[in-house]
């Protein structure tokens, strides 16, 4: 790598699409990582839209997924209605946006309605569609699915039954279909424990949590759950991911703002570890806390 590459400013986001140069800088500028992380690689051979999304990330330390209100779903819920639920909707943001006016991607559940209303929790599919927003933010009356998408998280249908066929989701880049990493949670029945692993089946990351949190129990407004990151290797802690339960879960009609969880990334400071790091983050939510599991 010559010294003028190494050395070079990240560009900065504005309004027009990220030139080619400016793309390619993003890759080669040098990356600071914990001791012990493995570089995944996975941004090397990336498209554009995906280079775009890790271009939003680099500097950023923390981000917010935020579960967005559905009227139909929160409307069956206050009247305990079992078969109204939607595909879910969630917005990511820098979490120094306090007001929460930039948003960075909208990710889009896509399952039908037998996937999310007619399976056992243990095997319910889903899949996730994570979309650029553009730096106008999202607009009023306009379909947020036509932003351009670059991530596909799939969780496939499975036979869940204690330590047989434990659940995972396949992290894909979108379009090329490319294999970037697996979620997975494995058997603890006292904890919640899952593994981020690169895309060939390596595990980089592991999380593990008790169950008998006070909050699991007593899902007040402003009460938390915290999830340790840790790297697989050395047990070094790495990141945080805090979930925050809102007034909008426990009075979903009145509320726009569901689910709350805040990516701390620490010392997982390459764009493609972030990734990964919110994957987890939608990947616990859907596995454990939407309310097609609490039914």
């Amino acid at each position: 790598m010559s010294g003028e590459n190494s050395t070079a400013a990240w560009p900065v986001l504005g309004g027009a699409e990220p030139t080619e140069e400016a793309l390619h800088l993003q890759i080669e500028a040098p990356i600071l990582r914990a001791p012990h992380m493995q570089r995944m690689n996975f941004l090397e051979s990336a498209e554009n839209e995906l280079r775009h999304a890790a271009q939003k990330l680099h500097k950023i330390k923390a981000c917010r997924v935020q579960q967005k209100q559905q009227a139909l779903e929160g409307a069956a819920s206050a009247c305990c209605c079992v078969c109204c639920e939607q595909n879910n909707r969630y917005v990511i943001y820098d979490l120094n946006d306090k007001r929460m006016v930039k948003p960075l991607f909208y990710v889009q559940e896509q399952s039908r309605y037998w996937e999310r209303n007619c399976l056992p929790i243990g095997c319910k599919p889903w899949r996730l569609d994570f979309h650029n927003v553009p730096p106008e933010g999202l607009r009023d009356g306009y379909d947020p699915t036509t932003y351009k998408k670059f991530l596909h998280i799939e969780r496939p249908c499975s036979a869940t039954c204690c330590c047989i066929n434990r659940p995972h989701a396949r992290i894909h880049e979108f379009p090329s279909n490319r294999m970037l990493g697996t979620l997975r949670d494995p058997f603890n029945p006292c904890m919640y424990t899952f593994q981020i692993r690169d895309a060939h089946g390596v595990e980089t990351l592991r999380s593990s949590t008790c169950c008998c949190s006070v909050a699991r129990f007593c899902p007040c407004p402003g009460t938390e759950m915290h999830f340790p990151v840790y790297d697989a290797t050395d047990g070094a802690d790495v990141a945080t991911l805090n979930k925050t339960w809102m007034a909008g879960d426990c009075c979903p009609c009145c509320f726009e703002d569901w689910d709350n969880y805040s990516v701390f990334f620490g010392d997982a400071t390459q764009s493609d570890y972030k990734f990964l790091l919110i994957g987890l983050a939608t990947f616990v939510q859907m596995r454990y806390f939407d309310s097609r599991n609490q039914r």
